[in-house]
């Protein structure tokens, strides 16, 4: 044994090959700390004192650097100073040179799923093999890849630019297979044969069939490409920046692409002080933050749930009441998890329609024809509450009507026979606790509230009443997310959370509008500062008679804070004009074929609710006007504790469109400064209670905790 830690091993193979083999004691993936980085520089010290290796295979037993510890290495990085920040950097670049320079060939062995810092020390092997079908490549994120170190410059000198940036705009993982397309690979065979083929590689290179030194060259000197080349590359990958909404924000991946510019053209080691610096500027980003956050965010989501999950029941049948497309989904989902449901229907002409939708629905999906005749014959219809009294999870899903959605579960309920089945109800505004008190088990009902039309992540709020048992909240959110959804518990309030805080931002929106601000211009405004959809969009895509239900029902609730003269607004305007939103293919906007079109008709309808002499507001004042009242209400929500804590909130309101770089209301609010906010909110009080700040923020200041700190145990 040549060198023997904690995280690394340095032996001999056979004969002048030896093998530097990563596998962390401590992590159950490879974490590059600054432990493992000191014992990477020991390993390869140790490796420069024998004479007799001839070559040298790098091997991997854990799987890749997951996303969670690799954001804890970077939370590091943001801690240390600058003269420290660069020192920590250097060396990590000397380490991945080290490797490249060693005075013999080198092979990387992929053998398992190979991301972020393992990737790219790989790069700096004159050869990669690899099994097939393994994850491979940098970490991608909500936000785009997550910057790992020397990769701009050597991704591209490996596969040349335009598949480089391929590889940095990803929104998905990538695969061996594909690496091996673009050349990344050099040979990709069985995950039994990868050693050998290595070795193989490695024997080659030594006995001079394989050049690996011209292999090195490319990645030591400029790319070999003429200034038009590099013109067109470039100017293509910022044109494809441009016009795609997810990347438009994305001031990583801009950084990314320039630094890319900037160093194709210098040698190696030039290039890398240049991505040093870049690294370092990507580092200081609000969005780089944005990014450790959303990832703290998930984290802390799925550290809560194993709560969820240690008291579930488990569901083995369900049973769905309605008939509509959101049943269909949901009995298709529900299939897939469990072993029968049952849909309960009046006819055997409702019978075949919803077994129709479900068999559209299927097809759409692009599940296998095995599968689909599986699910089908695990789904069935029935015409009495019989055979659905053994279920062990019912959901409601009919028309939002108070006293028929009342009546219906009530009639479900009086059939069942197994105390411990569950009633969830498919609501959007009525109160589940009120419901709850005509119910014989109140401790056995909850709310499911589907988001799907406005959440990227389908979003649902479970919704628990004052009587609702534990055991009832933890198997619905367990089951929620069997069903591929993102379940967020909410506390029964009107509106519940997300209809609650959007409705403040809404109705700032209207207001804007009256005041003769172009709809059109705030949509772009909101667009630009990274939400995904502007408010009238947002509205469009709710649907206008819906977001008129939830603001009579939140002006009844809250007021003082959600007052809405509904019969003068510009939305009751679009209601009595019949653009009704997605509903029936226009609103604020036309849509055909799922594309939005703009309507000059539009102004013709509110022409009546602006003001004669119109405002003439600048973006910073727009986006004030609409976020202070969304964020102020999201800290009121967590201050009542209608929802729990602040990753919760930041994680439900990315999930509809938030900007993702700003990393939700409590972070954009923890990263301006609560002092500073409160401040900024103090400026606009004369608009009303909408922007005056919430008591949490004042007490959070005195006590000097953090928004994060709030309902945490």
């Amino acid at each position: 044994m040549i060198h023997a830690g904690n995280a690394i091993t340095v032996r001999m193979l056979q004969s002048g090959i030896a093998e530097l083999h990563f596998h962390s004691h401590e992590y159950s993936v490879n974490k590059f700390d600054h432990a493992i980085l000191e014992e990477f520089e020991t390993a390869l010290e140790c490796i420069e004192t024998q004479q007799d290796i001839q070559g040298l295979i790098l091997t991997f037993t854990k799987d890749h650097c997951s996303l969670e510890n690799e954001i804890q290495i970077y939370q590091q990085y943001t801690q240390e100073n600058t003269d420290e920040l660069h020192t920590h950097l250097t060396k990590i670049q000397d380490l991945t040179n080290h490797i490249e320079d060693l005075p013999f060939p080198t092979v990387a062995v992929i053998q398992h799923h190979v991301t972020g810092s393992d990737f790219a020390i790989t790069l700096a092997c004159d050869y990669r093999v690899s099994a097939e079908h393994l994850k491979i490549g940098l970490l991608t994120t909500t936000l785009g890849t997550l910057p790992t170190f020397s990769t701009f410059v050597r991704l591209p000198r490996l596969i040349g630019i335009e598949s480089a940036i391929n590889w940095l705009t990803a929104t998905t993982d990538r695969d061996t297979n594909s690496a091996f397309k673009d050349g990344l690979i050099d040979n990709l065979v069985h995950e039994d044969q990868v050693i050998a083929s290595a070795l193989d590689i490695l024997q080659h290179a030594i006995h001079g069939h394989f050049n690996w030194k011209k292999q090195r060259e490319r990645k030591l000197n400029p790319l070999e490409m003429t200034e038009i080349e590099k013109f067109v590359s470039f100017y293509t990958a910022k044109h494809v920046i441009s016009t795609q909404k997810d990347l438009t924000h994305n001031l990583i991946l801009k950084l990314q692409i320039k630094s890319l510019e900037e160093t194709v053209n210098l040698a190696r080691n030039e290039a890398l002080k240049i991505e040093l610096d870049y690294f370092k500027e990507i580092l200081s980003l609000t969005q780089m933050q944005a990014l450790l956050s959303a990832v703290e965010n998930q984290s802390f989501y799925n550290q809560q749930f194993i709560k969820y999950e240690e008291k579930t029941t488990p569901i083995l049948n369900t049973a769905i009441l309605g008939t509509n497309l959101q049943a269909s989904e949901l009995a298709i989902r529900s299939a897939i998890q469990t072993q029968a449901v049952l849909i309960k229907v009046n006819d055997a002409e409702q019978a075949n329609q919803v077994m129709q939708n479900i068999r559209t629905t299927l097809e759409n999906m692009h599940i296998s024809p095995q599968k689909t005749g599986e699910l089908l014959c695990r789904i069935r219809p029935t015409y009495t509450h019989d055979m659905i009294s053994k279920v062990d999870f019912v959901i409601e899903c009919l028309a939002q009507h108070p006293k028929s959605k009342v009546q219906a579960i009530k009639e479900i309920e009086s059939q069942i026979v197994t105390r411990d089945t569950i009633i969830a109800s498919d609501i959007s505004a009525i109160s589940i606790t009120q419901i709850a008190k005509t119910l014989q088990r109140p401790s056995q009902f909850i709310g499911l509230h589907f988001l799907d039309e406005i959440s990227c992540n389908h979003l649902v709020e479970v919704v628990y009443g004052e009587e609702t048992a534990q055991e009832t909240i933890a198997t619905c959110m367990t089951f929620t997310k069997s069903l591929n959804k993102t379940p967020i518990l909410v506390k029964d309030n009107a509106g519940f959370f997300i209809h609650r805080v959007l409705f403040p931002y809404l109705n700032s929106f209207e207001t804007l509008v009256t005041l003769g601000i172009d709809f059109q211009q705030i949509d772009q405004i909101m667009e630009k500062s990274g939400w995904k959809y502007g408010p009238a969009t947002l509205l469009d895509k709710i649907g206008i008679p819906a977001f008129l239900d939830i603001a009579k029902l939140l002006a009844e609730s809250y007021p003082e804070r959600m007052h809405y003269e509904a019969d003068i607004s510009i939305v009751s305007l679009l209601h009595a004009a019949e653009r009704l939103g997605r509903q029936n293919h226009k609103g604020f906007y036309q849509y055909k074929n799922n594309a939005q079109i703009r309507d000059g008709a539009v102004y013709e309808i509110l022409e009546s609710a602006i003001a004669d002499e119109r405002e003439n507001l600048d973006t910073h004042t727009i986006i004030d006007h609409l976020m202070i009242p969304l964020c102020n209400e999201s800290i009121r929500c967590l201050e009542e504790n209608i929802i729990s804590t602040a990753y919760e909130v930041d994680l439900a309101l990315t999930s509809i469109g938030f900007p993702l770089n700003k990393g939700g209301p409590c972070r954009y609010i923890q990263q301006l400064g609560i002092k500073e906010y409160i401040a900024l909110c103090n400026t606009y009080s004369d608009l009303g209670e909408n922007y005056k700040a919430p008591k949490l923020l004042q007490e959070l200041v005195k006590s000097g905790q953090s928004l994060f700190d709030v309902g945490v145990k």
